[in-house]
């Protein structure tokens, strides 16, 4: 996602857009998962402030550990599964 904000010319170190660009992704994020809740396929309980907060940790320990395709393969899957209705 970040080489396509990047793509569509967005400077994600400017303030100028970068409140209009995260905006629109907790639009379209909140969107899916209220689909995602509907279809039955993550958990009711699920808001979109943990999966925000789950994405970020995401990124931020694949970047600072500079994990390989395996290892964000493997806590991606381990999150999902969490992420799963019960």
């Amino acid at each position: 996602m970040g080489n396509a904000i990047l793509a569509a010319g967005v400077d994600v170190k400017s303030a100028d857009g970068h409140a209009e660009v995260a905006a629109e992704m907790r639009r379209a994020l909140s969107g899916l998962l209220v689909a995602a809740r509907v279809d039955g396929v993550v958990r009711a309980d699920l808001e979109l402030f943990d999966l925000l907060a789950l994405l970020y940790g995401w990124c931020t320990a694949a970047k600072h550990y500079g994990w390989d395709s395996a290892q964000r393969d493997r806590a991606l899957a381990v999150s999902f599964e969490g992420l799963m209705p019960r």
